[in-house]
C-alpha cells in the first residue's frame, strides 16, 4: 500500500512540499526518509503529490530501506517516471529498478549499497559520479549481484562515474552493464573498482569481476582516465567482451590489478576510433596492469597505444591482441613527456594480427625469460617494425625472451637499431624450451630493409643479442643490415657457457633483394660467437663482412654454401683501417654462385677452441678452413692475406678446399700465405684467367718468376707422404691451359713437364716400367722440348758417325761393296810432319774387290739411325765385324738402328706436337 500523509514525518513533509513545489529537498543533519514516499512521489502513487516536469532532487538525507522501482515505466496518469537526482545522500539498502523506465538517475556523492536495475531504460544520463557503492553480503559472493547491476539497459545518456566535489567514485563489488545499450559515452575517470572476490574467481569465468560490459553497445567512447589527480584503478576484471564502442577507449595512466587472471578483457571487442593505454599526459601516471591485458579478436578503427605503459603478468601473457584487426599502427614505445619506457613482464601476443600502419616498440623492455617476449607469427603489418633506440630518452629496446615473427607479413622495414635481446639456451632448451632464439623471423615476408645496426644519437648503443638471429626462408623486399653488431648464441648448463646450440644469424633460404652489410661501424666490428648462415640465400647485391670479428665455435664461423648473390663477396679488413678479419670456424661456400667478384682478404685464422667445462677433457682444437667445393664466380676470385694465429706470417693449419670450384679469373698474389703443405684441393677446380700479383700490386702477365709461383701454389696439395691415387693431374692441366690461352706457350709446357714429373714421382709401378717416360723427359721433355729432341738426335747421330769411325780406325769392322768393281773408301793420316797431326777422310777411287764407293760415313750413320728415305749407303756397303770386338760392334750398329729409329720417331712427334698432353 502507497505511503499515507499521516504516516509522514515532519521533514518528510518537507520533501513532498519542495517537490510538489519543483524544488529540491535539502535540508540539514542528514535526516531519514522512507524509501516509500520516495516511490510513491517518483511513480505517482498519489495524485495529490504529483510533481511538476523535471528532475526530482534531493540532498544529504539517508533512505534506511529499499527503493524498489521495479517494473515500473509510468505513471498512473500516463507520465513518465522523472529524473532522480540525489548528492550526497545514504541509501542504507539496494535500488532496485529491474525492468523499469526513468527519464534519468544522478546519484552524486553518495552511499550505495547497490544498484539492480537490470533492463531498465533511462531517457537520459546515469551519473554515480563520487559516489561509493559497497555491494553487502552475499553479494558479493555473485558476480551476477554485486555493487551495480545494469545487465541489457538502455540508456540514452552518457553514463558518468567520474569525481564529485574532489570525491572519486568508488565500488567494492562487481559493476555490470552486461549487453547495455548507451547512446552516449562511458566515463569513469578517476573511478575505483574493487571486486574483493576477484582473488578467488578462476580466470575468464563470470565471477570476479570490477567492471563488466560485454555485448555492450556504447555509441561514443569508453573513458577510464585519471582526473583530479586520481588514476582509475580496478581489482579484479575490466570486461569488453564482444561490446561495441563508437568512439576511442581511452584507459590512460589506469591501474588495473588481477594477478593471474585478466585485467582488461576485450576479446571480439569493435572500437571506431583509438585504444588508449598510455601514460596521461597531464598527470604522468603511466597505465599499470598486473595480469593480462586481452584483445583477442578485437577490431580498432584506430590505432592501439601503450606508450610508457606497464604490463606485469610474469607467468602469462602480458598482452594478448591475437586475431586482432586494426586499422592504425601499435605503438609501445617511451612516453614522450615522462620518458616512462614500455615494460611488459609477460608475452606479448598479436598471432595472426592485423596492423594497419607500423609497429613500434621503441626504447621498450619486455621480459619472458626462457619463454616469448614478442610474440607476432602470421601478423600482417602495413608499416614497419622498429625495435629502436628511443632518440629522446635514449633507452634502448630492450627483450628477455624470444622475439617472434613467425609468417608476419611486414610492408615496411624491420628495424632493431641499438636492441638489446637476450634469450641464452640452457639446459631446458635440451628438454622442449624456447630458448635459445633471441630473433625469431623465419618465413617472414618484409618490404624494407633490416637494419640490427648501432642506434641512438651517437651511435653508442650497438645491437647486441644473445641467442640466435633467425631469418630461415625469408623473403626481405630491401638489404640486410648488420654493421657493429654483436650476436652470441652460448649454451648454458649449471650456469656454465659452452658451445652454442645454433647459430648466432641464421638467414638461411633467405631471399634478400639488397646487399648484407656485416662491416665494422664507425665504433664496433660486427661479431659472432656462433655460425652466421646464409646457405642457400638469394642476395640481390653485395655480400660484405668487413673487419668482422667470426667465431663459430667449433662449427662454420660463416656458411654461404649453395648461395647466390648477384654482386660481390668482400670479407676484408675496412678501407683506411688495420682491422684484420678474425675467422675461428670454417668458411663454407661450397656450391654458392657469386656473379661478379670474391675477395677474401686481411684475414687472421684462428682454431676453434671448444671448452670441455661440461666435460673434463679439456680443449679440443679445431683448424679454420675454406670450404669452396662447386663453388662458381663468374669474376675474379682473391685469396690474398690469409694468416695463421699471432703476428706471424706462418701458413694456417687449415684446409683450402676448391674441388670442382669455377671461377672467371684467379688472382694470385705471391705474398699470400697459403695454408701449409697437403692442405690445398684443386682438383676440377677450373678459371678462364689467371692474374699475378705481388703484394696486391697487379704484374705484367709475362713476369719470368710467374711459372714458378704458380707450381708452387700446386705444390701445396702435395702431402709429404702423397701415394699414387692421391696425385691428381688436373690442376695443372688448367694452369697450362690458361697459360696457353694467354699467349704464354713456354710456361705452359713447363708446368705440363712438371704435372708428368709428379705423375712418375708418385707413381706406384716398378722403376723399370718408368724407364720409357724417363726417357722420354730426357730426350724432349715430354715432347715439350723441341730444341732439346733435335740435339739429342743429332748427339745419337754424333754418337753412330763415331761408332763406324772408330770401328773403321781400329779395324774392327770390315766394309764390304756390295758392288766389288767400284771404287772403295779409305782412311789416310795426313800431317805436315812426322806422326799423325790431324784425322782427314780421303776418298781413294781403287778398282779394288771389295771397296765401297763413295761411302760418306756421317751419311752412312744417319742411315743407320733413320734409313727411310734410302740413301744408298746400307744398300752399297756392308759392316762386317772382325773377331769379338767386331761382334759387339755389330750388335752395337743393331742397338743404335733400334735407338735411331725410337729417337727419330720422338723427333718427329715432338716437333709435330703430337706427343704433347697438358
Amino acid at each position: 500500500m502507497p505511503i499515507t500523509p499521516e504516516e509522514l514525518t515532519p521533514d518528510e513533509k518537507a520533501l513532498v512540499a519542495a517537490w510538489t513545489a519543483g524544488g529540491t529537498f535539502s535540508p540539514m543533519g542528514l535526516p531519514i526518509v522512507r524509501a516509500a514516499l520516495l516511490r510513491a512521489l517518483l511513480a505517482g502513487e498519489r495524485p495529490e503529490w504529483s510533481l511538476p516536469p523535471g528532475p526530482a532532487r534531493l540532498a544529504g538525507v539517508r533512505v534506511t530501506d529499499a527503493l524498489a522501482l521495479d517494473g515500473v515505466k509510468k505513471k498512473p496518469d500516463g507520465g513518465t517516471i522523472p529524473q532522480f537526482e540525489a548528492v550526497g545522500c545514504v541509501f542504507a539498502r539496494r535500488l532496485t529498478l529491474n525492468d523499469a523506465a526513468i527519464d534519468g538517475l544522478w546519484l552524486r556523492g553518495c552511499e550505495l549499497v547497490g544498484i539492480d536495475a537490470a533492463r531498465v531504460t533511462l531517457d537520459g544520463r546515469l551519473d554515480l559520479s563520487g559516489s561509493h557503492v559497497t555491494a553487502e553480503g552475499d553479494a558479493l559472493l555473485t558476480a551476477r549481484i554485486g555493487a551495480l547491476s545494469f545487465d541489457g539497459a538502455r540508456i540514452r545518456g552518457d553514463i558518468v562515474l567520474d569525481p564529485h566535489d574532489g570525491r572519486r567514485f568508488e565500488a567494492i563489488g562487481a559493476v555490470h552493464f552486461i549487453g547495455a545499450e548507451i547512446d552516449g559515452q562511458f566515463s569513469a575517470k578517476g573511478a575505483s573498482m574493487n571486486n574483493p572476490e576477484a582473488s578467488k574467481a578462476a580466470p575468464g569465468t563470470d565471477e570476479g569481476q570490477a567492471l563488466d560490459c560485454s555485448r555492450a553497445t556504447i555509441k561514443v567512447g569508453v573513458y577510464l582516465d585519471p582526473a583530479d589527480s586520481q588514476r582509475f584503478e580496478s581489482e579484479g576484471e575490466v570486461r569488453l567482451i564482444g561490446a561495441e564502442i563508437g568512439g576511442q577507449l581511452s584507459v590512460t595512466g589506469a591501474s588495473m590489478k588481477n594477478v593471474g587472471g585478466f585485467t582488461l578483457l576485450c576479446e571480439n571487442l569493435r572500437v571506431g576510433g583509438h585504444v588508449f593505454l598510455n601514460t596521461d599526459d597531464k598527470t604522468q601516471l603511466r597505465f599499470a596492469s598486473e595480469g593480462e591485458v586481452r584483445l583477442l579478436g578485437a577490431q580498432i578503427g584506430g590505432q592501439f597505444s601503450a606508450n610508457g605503459a606497464s604490463l606485469k603478468n610474469q607467468d602469462g601473457f602480458a598482452l594478448t591482441c591475437d586475431q586482432a584487426r586494426i586499422a592504425g599502427g601499435v605503438f609501445l614505445n617511451v612516453d614522450d613527456k615522462s620518458q616512462q619506457r614500455f615494460e611488459a613482464e609477460g608475452e606479448v601476443r598479436f598471432l595472426g594480427a592485423d596492423i594497419g600502419g607500423p609497429l613500434s616498440a621503441n626504447g621498450a623492455s619486455m621480459q619472458k625469460p626462457g619463454g616469448f617476449a614478442l610474440n607476432c607469427d602470421n601478423v600482417r603489418i602495413a608499416g614497419g617494425v622498429f625495435l629502436n633506440v628511443d632518440e629522446k630518452s635514449q633507452l634502448r629496446f630492450s627483450s628477455k625472451g624470444a622475439l617472434r615473427f613467425i609468417l608476419a607479413n611486414v610492408a615496411g622495414g624491420f628495424e632493431a637499431s641499438g636492441a638489446l635481446m637476450v634469450n641464452p639456451a640452457d639446459e631446458t632448451t635440451l628438454t622442449g624450451g624456447v630458448a635459445g632464439v633471441a630473433l625469431e623471423c623465419s618465413n617472414a615476408t618484409i618490404g624494407g630493409n633490416v637494419f640490427l645496426t648501432p642506434g641512438g644519437k651517437t651511435r653508442g648503443l650497438r645491437f647486441d643479442s644473445t641467442g640466435a638471429v633467425q631469418f630461415l626462408n625469408a623473403n626481405i623486399g630491401g638489404g640486410f643490415g648488420a654493421n657493429g653488431a654483436s650476436m652470441r648464441n652460448p649454451m648454458f648448463k649449471d650456469g656454465i657457457e659452452g658451445p652454442p646450440l645454433s647459430p648466432a644469424l641464421n638467414c638461411a633460404n633467405a631471399a634478400i633483394k639488397g646487399d648484407v652489410v656485416l662491416d665494422t661501424d664507425d665504433a664496433y666490428r660486427f661479431e659472432a660467437t656462433g655460425s652466421v648462415i646464409f646457405n642457400s640465400a638469394a642476395i640481390g647485391k653485395t655480400f660484405s663482412a668487413l673487419g668482422a670479428r667470426l667465431d663459430g665455435c667449433g662449427v662454420d664461423a660463416l656458411n654461404l654454401s649453395n648461395a647466390v648473390v648477384d654482386g660481390s663477396v668482400k670479407i676484408d679488413k675496412t678501407p683506411d683501417k688495420d682491422d684484420l678479419v678474425e675467422l675461428t670456424g670454417c668458411l663454407r661456400l661450397e656450391g654458392a654462385t657469386i656473379h661478379k667478384d670474391l675477395r677474401i682478404a686481411n684475414v687472421r685464422t684462428s682454431p676453434s677452441a671448444i671448452a670441455g667445462a661440461w666435460t673434463t677433457d679439456g680443449v679440443v682444437e679445431k683448424p679454420t678452413c675454406f670450404h669452396f667445393r662447386q663453388l662458381t664466380v663468374n669474376g675474379r676470385m682473391d685469396l690474398s692475406r690469409i694468416l695463421a694465429p699471432g703476428d706471424n706470417a706462418a701458413p694456417p693449419a687449415g684446409r683450402y678446399l676448391l674441388n670442382g670450384a669455377t671461377v672467371g679469373r684467379l688472382v694470385y698474389d705471391r705474398d699470400n700465405v697459403w695454408p701449409q703443405a697437403g692442405q690445398l684441393y684443386v682438383d676440377s677446380f677450373t678459371y678462364n684467367n689467371i692474374e699475378f700479383r705481388v703484394a696486391n700490386v697487379p704484374i705484367n702477365r709475362t713476369d719470368d718468376n710467374a711459372v714458378d709461383d704458380y707450381l708452387a701454389w700446386l705444390d701445396i696439395q702435395l702431402p709429404r707422404d702423397i701415394k699414387n691415387e692421391d696425385f691428381k693431374p688436373q690442376p695443372y692441366e688448367q694452369l697450362a691451359a690458361v697459360l696457353r690461352a694467354q699467349g704464354r706457350p713456354g710456361d705452359a709446357d713447363k708446368v705440363a713437364i712438371k704435372k708428368r714429373d709428379l705423375a712418375i714421382r708418385y707413381s706406384s709401378r716398378p722403376w723399370w716400367s718408368q724407364l720409357s717416360e724417363r726417357s722420354l723427359r730426357l730426350v724432349s721433355g715430354y715432347g715439350y722440348r723441341p730444341g732439346r729432341a733435335l740435339v739429342s738426335t743429332l748427339i745419337l747421330w754424333g754418337v753412330g758417325i763415331a761408332l763406324v769411325w772408330g770401328g773403321v780406325m781400329t779395324d774392327v769392322i770390315e766394309l764390304k761393296s756390295e758392288h766389288p768393281d767400284r771404287p772403295r773408301a779409305v782412311i789416310n793420316y795426313v800431317g805436315p810432319g812426322p806422326g799423325p797431326h790431324g784425322l782427314v777422310l780421303e776418298h781413294v777411287w781403287k778398282s779394288t774387290p771389295g771397296g765401297c764407293p763413295n761411302l760418306a760415313i756421317p751419311v752412312y750413320a744417319l742411315e743407320l739411325m733413320a734409313p727411310i728415305p734410302n740413301l744408298g749407303q746400307i744398300a752399297d756397303c756392308r759392316m762386317e765385324g772382325r773377331g769379338l770386338v767386331g761382334g759387339v760392334t755389330q750388335a752395337s750398329r743393331a742397338l743404335y738402328q733400334i735407338l735411331g729409329a725410337i729417337m727419330v720417331a720422338i723427333l718427329g712427334v715432338t716437333m709435330t706436337g703430337l706427343i704433347r698432353k697438358d
